[in-house]
């Protein structure tokens, strides 16, 4: 019982401020902050719910950034300060650039669902080409500008920083993931 009301007295915020969130970052601010937290909460409780000895799977990796692709689609049609149209937005995004996200989430969805020995194959194939976007971006746009990608795509520098880590990161979890298919199947 004392166990839950700490865990309760952290989740609420009171131990760690969450509760100021409102008045620093305000309404959006609070909001983008929850959604992240529910989504770390998510992620760690599905996480703990597969603890057995194959610790992540091709398709578990597709599934999880599928969600996530998704999330940051749609997010990118909500004002906020992180992935938007405006030109404060950290990421910029157009319509162009948010349906291409909830296009290669729900691909990474219908791998993980439908055909979860090809995962690894498509973590490895969708790591190479979002990796190839920002090499190519930063060499026609660079790191601070802000343009049209093979002129459909509207990104920016930290665009094109965070599609070469994304396509690093997702590369590196399909080469992680691929002895595991076999063992898991």
């Amino acid at each position: 019982m004392l166990w839950g009301l700490g865990v309760g007295y952290v989740i609420s915020g009171m131990y760690f401020g969450w509760n100021l969130g409102l008045k620093e970052g305000g309404t959006w601010g609070l909001a983008i902050a929850t959604f992240f937290i529910i989504i770390l909460y998510v992620t760690f409780t599905y996480k703990i719910s597969l603890l057995k000895t194959i610790i992540m799977t091709a398709k578990t990796a597709a599934l999880l950034i599928g969600i996530v692709f998704i999330a940051v689609g749609l997010l990118g049609y909500v004002d906020n300060p992180i992935i938007g149209n405006p030109d404060k937005a950290i990421f910029h995004t157009d319509a162009v650039h948010n349906i291409v996200h909830i296009a290669s989430g729900a691909l990474f969805v219908l791998v993980a669902l439908g055909a979860p020995g090809s995962a690894t194959s498509v973590l490895i194939l969708f790591g190479i080409v979002y990796l190839l976007i920002g090499v190519i971006g930063l060499a026609t746009i660079g790191t601070s500008g802000m343009g049209m990608e093979f002129g459909v795509l509207h990104v920016n520098g930290a665009d094109n920083f965070l599609h070469v880590a994304l396509g690093i990161f997702i590369f590196l979890v399909g080469i992680a993931t691929r002895k595991r298919v076999s063992a898991a199947s």
